[in-house]
């Protein structure tokens, strides 16, 4: 038992070793795939959007802006087998990131309802999102919508108000009683 026998046994456990990270490189696809998730690709800015055909987006109807800091996305579809991710670009990065309802949901099931509402916190300023619905657990096409949403603050708010009661006062002054 010298030491050829020694290095024998290092060579039979880095044999071993070698065998074991073979094995766990090769399943790690086999999880990958039809996961409940959509491809890479739907986070990549110059990805365009598809038309409509899994899901009817109700809210948002296009492109909108609003006061509310909290925002209400819905849509409907017939199958019971789509789920939905909802992604807001992120300036810094120049992507598409995962965005979470007020839930702390990143994506969902539909299910047998065919209805889906959620709302999601909005910052100051456009949003640009991007809604993605896919069949669950399939590598098959995706639908994709961008929208932008744009919060507007309180000031233009009051602005408009005040521009608003400015009009109506201009015209009870100008048309006689």
């Amino acid at each position: 038992m010298g030491q050829g026998f020694t290095e024998m046994y290092k060579r039979f456990w880095a044999a071993i070793l070698i065998c074991i990270i073979a094995l766990l490189a090769m399943s790690v696809p086999v999880f990958a795939s039809g996961s409940d998730s959509p491809g890479a690709y739907v986070y990549d800015r110059n990805t365009t959007p598809t038309e409509q055909y899994y899901v009817t987006i109700t809210r948002p109807d296009g492109n909108e802006n609003t006061f509310k800091k909290t925002y209400l996305i819905c849509g409907k579809t017939d199958r019971d087998d789509i789920s939905i991710k909802v992604l807001i670009f992120n300036k810094d990065r120049g992507r598409y990131e995962d965005f979470r309802n007020i839930d702390g949901d990143a994506g969902w099931e539909i299910g047998s309802s065919g209805i889906f509402m959620k709302e999601f916190q909005l910052s100051p300023g456009a949003n640009r999102l991007r809604i993605v619905a896919y069949k669950t657990a399939s590598d098959e096409k995706v639908q994709i919508s961008d929208y932008t949403i744009t919060v507007l603050e309180e000031s233009i708010k009051d602005k408009i108000i005040n521009s608003a009661w400015r009009i109506t006062r201009f015209f009870d002054q100008l048309l006689p009683k």
